[in-house]
């Protein structure tokens, strides 16, 4: 039987616009020879982070891994993992409730529209916003080494798409030197990266994604990158009501796509706003029925009297009612975090006796 390879996929820049090269460590500047300018294992390992946080979905906990450059599994694990974006793809058909299937604005734009640019490095949180806040994550090096896409992702994959898709979303983010300045400032582009490179990277990039007649997507990426930036509240909503309830996962109902509370107060103050604007409105209404009844026509009309009535009512009692319900949702999240924490104590307990009796 003859076995069918996946094909070798190219990088989506060309080698000479690569911003990282000879294995010296050298970077982009019009004064490399051509003859050296190819970069080597050694460079690509150089431009490696020492550690990172490997989350473990089956548990949702957080493990700390060391990337070891000689075993090319641990760099792949690596780029698998700081370009992640399956939280977003398994909920595509969703999408759109979040954000538009458009580019994201440049970083001037976001600026222009009062936004605070947050770094994060979780792929997932990349382009995330909220309120006057949005997430951004740093264009890791390795993406800019054209040595590593041949050695790490030149085969089809999840990961080799949202690579693409990432270096995608860097081309909405910095089209102008505006944007670059921006992008420096916020520690988003490595230090050596000079505005004349990204400029020649960026446009090599666009050639290599876009078909050039049509000017649509030549490549594939990963579905979170058919839209720009997503809205964090309606993702929250996504996941817990669309995603969670129908699965009677309970973690994820709680916690939502991402859980940005760190005391209850700021939880019950970001979720209770809206009850001051009830109020009001039920203290205008009993206000005006109060001066219907007063008059005439509206006192002696039997209709108007008992939706009084009934308003009176409701006006007395749902108060309580809210009341009840946030002291119930306080307490079920109080003992769903005290019953994590008692389960998290008892397995580091388990952990911690298991290597005790190793040798």
């Amino acid at each position: 039987m003859t076995m069918i390879s996946a094909p070798v996929l190219k990088p989506p820049f060309a080698s000479e616009n690569s911003l990282i090269f000879p294995a010296s460590g050298t970077t982009h500047n019009d004064t490399v020879p051509n003859d050296i300018r190819a970069s080597s294992t050694a460079t690509i390992n150089a431009r490696l982070p020492p550690t990172f946080h490997s989350h473990v979905p089956s548990s949702n906990d957080v493990h700390l891994k060391r990337i070891d450059p000689s075993v090319a599994g641990s760099v792949y694990g690596y780029l698998q993992e700081t370009l992640d974006v399956s939280r977003l793809n398994r909920i595509e058909s969703w999408l759109w409730t979040a954000g538009l299937p458009r580019i994201a604005r440049p970083l001037h734009e976001q600026l222009n529209k009062g936004r605070t640019i947050i770094v994060t490095e979780q792929a997932d949180c990349h382009l995330i916003w909220q309120d006057d806040k949005i997430l951004i994550k740093p264009l890791p090096e390795i993406l800019l080494d054209y040595k590593a896409w041949e050695l790490y992702l030149s085969e089809p994959s999840e990961t080799r798409a949202a690579a693409c898709g990432f270096i995608l979303s860097y081309l909405w983010l910095i089209c102008h030197e505006s944007d670059f300045a921006i992008a420096k400032d916020h520690h988003l582009l490595p230090s050596f990266v000079e505005w004349n490179a990204w400029a020649n990277f960026t446009a090599s990039a666009f050639d290599h994604l876009h078909d050039r007649d049509s000017g649509t997507l030549k490549v594939t990426v990963s579905q979170r990158y058919q839209y720009g930036e997503l809205r964090l509240s309606r993702l929250n909503k996504i996941y817990r009501f669309l995603y969670a309830l129908p699965r009677g996962d309970i973690k994820t109902l709680i916690f939502g796509y991402s859980y940005t509370y760190t005391t209850y107060q700021s939880f019950f103050e970001r979720n209770t706003g809206w009850l001051v604007s009830l109020a009001v409105y039920i203290g205008v209404v009993l206000t005006a029925m109060q001066v219907g009844l007063a008059t005439n026509e509206l006192g002696s009309n039997s209709s108007f009297s008992l939706a009084c009535y009934n308003f009176t009512v409701f006006a007395i009692l749902s108060p309580l009612i809210l009341l009840g319900g946030g002291v119930l949702t306080l307490l079920v999240l109080f003992m769903f975090h005290a019953r994590y924490a008692i389960w998290k104590h008892k397995q580091h307990a388990m952990e911690s006796r298991r290597l005790r009796k190793e040798p």
